[in-house]
């Protein structure tokens, strides 16, 4: 039953990607074809200039994936503190209400 109504989605899907990475592939050639040249004949300068760029953004890239993780980690710590503290406040009101429980039990056996 449920293939018969993902197949007219998947097939629709399947014809999606499939022209999309057809679309994605001209442009790039199209791109190449036309300033190809200017990537063969730049020489150095352009290439050195690219993987500085790139090099620069991996490690702006790490850098804040660092920077990120730390600022987690704290908001983590203070989120496991918080929670902690909330048990330890439940724990005492139902050791309270055990007890209050407990001393009822107690006064109503001595009545009878």
């Amino acid at each position: 039953m449920i293939d018969k109504l993902l197949a007219p989605f998947l097939e629709v899907a399947g014809k999606a990607v499939v022209q999309g990475t057809t679309a994605l592939g001209k442009v790039i050639a199209e791109h190449f074809a036309k300033h190809g040249s200017k990537y063969i004949m730049g020489g150095g300068a352009a290439a050195a200039g690219g993987a500085a760029y790139a090099v620069g953004e991996a490690v702006g890239h790490s850098k804040g994936k660092k920077e990120g993780t730390t600022e987690q980690a704290a908001r983590d710590e203070n989120k496991i503190k918080e929670m902690h503290q909330q048990h330890e406040n439940d724990r005492k009101r139902w050791n309270e209400e055990k007890q209050a429980y407990e001393d009822l039990l107690d006064e109503t056996e001595k009545k009878l």
